[in-house]
């Protein structure tokens, strides 16, 4: 068993769901200490109620605060190159959609990670995730969506289960191959769609275990509601958890299909 002790303050995660103004009460355990055996919290509360059995390994938080480990529910940790031209573009006031339409945004990120390697792509993402668990992150959902081909798609997901081997963050698998149509199918968004989403690939993902979550965005410059209902339901039959980009830039009705689809 582990004890935590001399902690400060114990932030206190009440019982779920939250929202609106509830998010903003935090509860505090001033003084306090943390029973664990093996991977569950045993027991929390006012260092004066602690009841340890001997031989527990024993840990001084030294005054510090102790808070659960936080979860980032929407990440592109994995991906190569950069695109801080379009953060000027952005201060001088054109939208996601102009940058988009005009050849940037996802784009350009999705050349560069075709032409990365999956030992580049571990590579490069394994100080992002230091970064994130220095400050307190210790669950990831990671998403492809920026190879835009088959192979390119599953080697992101590859890298992410490369990843779970390297450090210690809990991380969680994405399929956004829907993400944008790539250049090569201008015009033939549902080609596209339908060689992403082919039943062999839906089953690779699903015989491997390279994901656990399907995404699609869903807007004016990627894919209708109606694309997005065949997508998910595809990937529902192979055991993929349905996500969705909804009305994030334009209302497409997309929250509905959420609902529809849970």
């Amino acid at each position: 068993m582990l004890v935590i002790q001399n902690i400060s303050e114990l932030v206190v995660v009440p019982p779920g769901p939250v929202s609106g103004r509830a998010m903003r009460k935090v509860d505090r355990i001033r003084s306090a200490a943390v029973l664990i055996d093996s991977d569950r919290i045993a027991w929390f509360g006012p260092q004066t109620g602690l009841n340890a059995p001997s031989g527990c390994e024993i840990i001084d938080a030294r005054g510090g605060c102790v808070l659960p480990g936080l979860i980032d529910c929407h990440t592109h940790t994995v991906f190569a190159g950069t695109r801080e031209g379009e953060f000027v573009q952005r201060i001088e006031g054109k939208s996601y959609a102009e940058i988009a339409q005009a050849g940037g945004g996802i784009r350009v990120t999705v050349e560069a990670v075709r032409r990365a390697s999956l030992d580049e792509l571990v590579e490069t993402t394994l100080p992002r995730l230091a970064r994130m668990l220095r400050n307190g992150v210790t669950t990831v959902e990671v998403k492809s969506g920026y190879g835009l081909t088959v192979d390119d798609e599953i080697k992101m997901l590859e890298a992410v289960r490369r990843l779970r081997s390297l450090q210690p963050i809990e991380l969680a698998a994405t399929y956004l191959a829907a993400h944008t149509t790539p250049r090569e199918f201008n015009g033939r968004s549902d080609d596209y769609l339908d060689l992403v989403f082919d039943d062999k690939v839906l089953a690779r993902l699903r015989d491997e275990q390279l994901a656990e979550f399907c995404d699609i965005f869903c807007e004016t410059t990627a894919f209708t509601v109606e694309q997005a209902r065949r997508v998910l339901t595809a990937a529902k039959r192979f055991g993929l958890r349905p996500k969705v980009h909804a009305d994030q830039i334009t209302q497409m009705g997309a929250s509905a299909l959420a609902g529809e689809l849970g």
